[in-house]
């Protein structure tokens, strides 16, 4: 669980002088708490099951795809072994399952102090970080989360679940969509639900035509775009949804594949109504992540300031000033595309999140 420990200066925001390593506003006794299944979900079962807790524990099992829409068959998925692992272990625990949607209701609202407020933190395990894509919720929907394994390794996480003979102690992690499967292209997949739209690429040092695409899906910025018969790899640097072009470098190092920084017109704080000062005056140093299997990088947050609506004010028209981040990488980074979630860290406190609205290069 989680513990009291440590009381530090806040490192980037002037709404709490201090914040508790670790605290948390989460869940009372006697409070409903949803759970699924899985090794790492099982021993967050046991954790909370403790009789000390005095939770009112549900376990929900969500089926979300259909492999029979691909295969004609239940194979595949395996579903059915996940559910039959989660009512084991629920058996074994003493908890009731559900296999349904789960519901939005009303919950404990946690009353929140300027000095102690619900922070999203980095786990023990770094190998385990889910920051990134829980850097969009609310700070009222945090004030009630809980995090049991946040100060556990994934070896001590698998040991406790073989000391207590759990059901689920010696399955193997899940890495890819079981829809889709570790192996098998996600292009492979995709294309059995979008119409193949052909389009040009073309080699952006030399503005000529290097091959046809069959879809602007099926390139990430910054990958290699297997093209055959040309001297060396090629990479996509750019994509024109509008042209439906796709325009490729050679090297996996070229200039082209570089930005200096990003503009987010959308960011949303965790701590929604007050952003850190430091981003006004002279921009907030700070850690970004824009994809979730990376080491964060160092960079500045600046406010940016747009118009985005204008208005009457009597024979006068005047703009509506609304507020984006203007983002400087403290060196180039390179992968980088409209549509990607942009989250900001500090230290090892995640801000928030927001899209990539566009990409500043040089």
């Amino acid at each position: 669980m989680l513990w009291l420990n440590l009381v530090r200066p806040c490192p980037a925001h002037r709404r709490c002088l201090l914040y508790v390593h670790n605290y948390h506003t989460g869940p009372s006794r006697g409070d409903k708490v949803a759970m699924s299944g899985g090794v790492d979900s099982s021993v967050t079962a046991k954790l909370l099951a403790d009789p000390s807790n005095e939770y009112d524990l549900s376990a929900v099992f969500m089926r979300n795809w259909d492999a029979r829409d691909e295969s004609g068959s239940d194979d595949g998925c395996e579903w059915k072994k996940d559910w039959e692992d989660v009512q084991r272990v629920c058996r074994m625990l003493d908890i009731p399952v559900k296999m349904d949607t789960m519901l939005a209701r009303p919950g404990t609202q946690v009353i929140v102090s300027l000095d102690r407020v619900p922070m999203l933190r980095k786990p023990l395990d770094s190998t385990k970080d889910q920051t990134y894509y829980l850097s969009s919720i609310s700070e009222n929907s945090l004030s009630r989360a809980l995090f049991p394994l946040s100060q556990l390794t994934k070896a001590q996480v698998r040991n406790l679940a073989i000391e207590w003979k759990l059901p689920t102690a010696t399955r193997d992690e899940s890495m890819g969509l079981c829809f889709v499967g570790e192996r098998k292209r996600f292009s492979e997949f995709i294309s059995q639900y979008i119409v193949p739209k052909p389009g040009p690429i073309v080699d952006m040092t030399t503005g000529k035509k290097a091959g046809v695409h069959q879809g602007l899906w099926n390139y990430t910025i910054g990958q290699g775009a297997k093209m055959s018969g040309m001297p060396q790899r090629m990479f996509v640097a750019k994509k024109d949804p509008r042209a439906n072009v796709i325009f490729v470098v050679p090297g996996a190092d070229h200039p082209a594949l570089y930005v200096e920084g990003i503009r987010v017109r959308n960011f949303h704080w965790i701590w929604a109504d007050d952003e850190p000062p430091e981003v006004r005056p002279s921009g907030l140093k700070a850690h970004i992540k824009y994809r979730h299997c990376m080491t964060d990088v160092p960079c500045t947050v600046h406010r940016w300031v747009l118009c985005t609506s204008l208005f009457k004010f009597g024979s006068l028209t005047a703009c509506r000033d609304t507020y984006g981040l203007h983002i400087i990488f403290h060196t180039p980074q390179k992968g980088i595309a409209p549509g990607q979630i942009a989250t900001i860290y500090a230290e090892d406190w995640c801000l928030g999140c927001g899209v990539i609205d566009e990409v500043i290069r040089t």
